[in-house]
């Protein structure tokens, strides 16, 4: 009887596959670093720099990374399945390389998520992206600076912090916990996490020359958790909420967002892509973020306990932009300004600066497709993590990349790229003034490999 049954819902099951739309794809990544060679600063109150070498580092560049997913939809639902294996990690750190990530099998669920529709109104429930505009990471060969190291639009987290003596300690207490403005246009993330969410999609047609597009979206993050009543009639909101207003036409695309995470926590960006000059396609987007916390009777999903004060604002610029040359030649740029200001001397940094901690970077990446087999490509970037200069060190925070870089295509979504990857540090003096032991960079020089398979 129980092989019968088995029989009829096996049966059943590619009956319904028969009449939805199947898609499944594997992305299989493989990224060493074949040969690192940092000169860094190892010892306080010295001027010479201590040479670290290693070779055949399978995690170097980002470990072996593969991504499976699984789509069935029909015309009005369907489900998705995303499941990531391997490590990531950052490689090339602004100043502090010494991370020993190792290759392994580890497995997780990176979305997740079902949707339908009723007519216009579309619901999606689940861990998803909900970004709608374009990051321009679509580097030619997987080892340009505009995938590796252009992040996501929003606020920088990458930012050392004022009035500390070694930078691993320098990132202000909420920046190393994740920027709340941090990858911005996406409603369904914060502090580099993506939640669960109930989403809401109008399409409004035929809006001018357009279509309007309305979101809304509760996301699970603790809202707020009232435990002031002595009485034990404590209150909780376990989910807050966010809402997107986009307009897309042929020429440009405009989007704004609002997002509440928590209690007392406000993020608002705005993206306008811009699509009227012929081969060029740009990218502007503000980001603002004020935590208003002020150590009441409860907690958050950010403010883990009453007496958490990183009551701060966080602002962001980002420009980017992509220009076809011609069929095989491509331009890419990243610019992006980040800002963090705490709003009182006795805060998150640990310090008595109310002063804000500031940031940018500046990418431009060039490809050019040699032939069916060859494309070379190069990148270069300049990163300011102590932009401000407000301690009024110099501490090797600020450093500038350069990645050429070459791929031997096999086949479609197949193929290997090697690139040559040289960092240099611009500010160093004043690390022989410190009291205790820095490993800044000085230096860099790599080769990293990529490995990639996607079918």
């Amino acid at each position: 009887m129980k092989k019968v049954i088995g029989a009829v819902l096996a049966g059943t099951m590619v009956a319904g596959m028969a009449f939805a739309d199947p898609k499944i794809t594997l992305n299989f990544r493989v990224r060493p670093t074949l040969y690192d060679q940092t000169s860094v600063y190892a010892t306080a109150k010295s001027d010479s720099a201590t040479k670290q070498t290693s070779t055949l580092n399978f995690a170097g560049y980002g470990g072996d990374t593969d991504c499976f997913t699984i789509g069935i939809s029909t015309d009005y639902a369907g489900v998705f399945l995303d499941t990531d294996y391997g490590t990531s990690t950052t490689g090339g750190n602004a100043w502090y390389s010494t991370s020993t990530a190792t290759s392994d099998t580890t497995a997780k669920i990176d979305a997740y998520y079902g949707w339908l529709n009723f007519g216009a109104l579309k619901l999606t429930a689940g861990k998803v992206d909900t970004r709608v505009s374009n990051k321009m990471t679509s580097g030619a060969t997987n080892l340009n600076l505009t995938d590796k190291e252009g992040y996501k639009m929003g606020v920088w987290t990458n930012l050392a912090g004022a009035g500390t003596t070694t930078l691993n300690a320098d990132k202000p207490s909420y920046v190393s916990k994740g920027s709340l403005g941090y990858d911005s246009d996406n409603l369904t993330a914060l502090s580099s996490s993506k939640k669960t969410s109930l989403l809401g999609e109008y399409g409004i047609k035929d809006v001018g020359n357009g279509t309007l597009m309305l979101r809304a979206a509760i996301v699970d993050n603790n809202y707020k958790t009232d435990t002031s009543d002595t009485s034990g009639d404590y209150k909780y909101q376990y989910a807050g909420y966010a809402f997107n207003v986009g307009y897309k036409a042929d020429a440009f695309d405009i989007e704004g967002v609002a997002k509440m995470p928590e209690s007392d926590v406000f993020v608002g960006a705005a993206f306008a892509e811009i699509k009227a000059v012929k081969n060029l396609d740009a990218v502007l987007g503000f980001t603002f973020v004020n935590d208003s916390f002020d150590n009441k009777d409860y907690t958050t999903a950010y403010h883990t306990t009453k007496t958490s004060n990183y009551k701060h604002t966080e602002m962001a610029f980002d420009a980017r932009a992509t220009y076809a040359i011609n069929d095989k030649a491509k331009v890419i740029g990243h610019f992006n300004y980040s800002m963090f200001k705490p709003d009182n001397a006795t805060n998150a940094w640990s310090t008595s600066k109310t002063d804000a901690e500031s940031g940018m970077y500046i990418v431009g990446d060039f490809s050019y497709i040699v032939n069916d087999l060859i494309t070379g490509e190069c990148s270069a970037g300049y990163y300011a993590t102590d932009l401000d200069d407000n301690d009024k060190a110099n501490r090797g925070e600020n450093y500038f990349v350069i990645n050429p870089a070459v791929m031997l295509t096999a086949g479609k979504g197949a193929f290997v790229s090697v690139g040559l990857r040289y960092q240099q540090a611009v500010n160093t003096g004043d690390v022989k003034d410190l009291s205790t032991a820095y490993y800044a960079t000085k230096s860099e020089i790599s080769i990293p490999m990529v490995f990639r398979v996607k079918m």
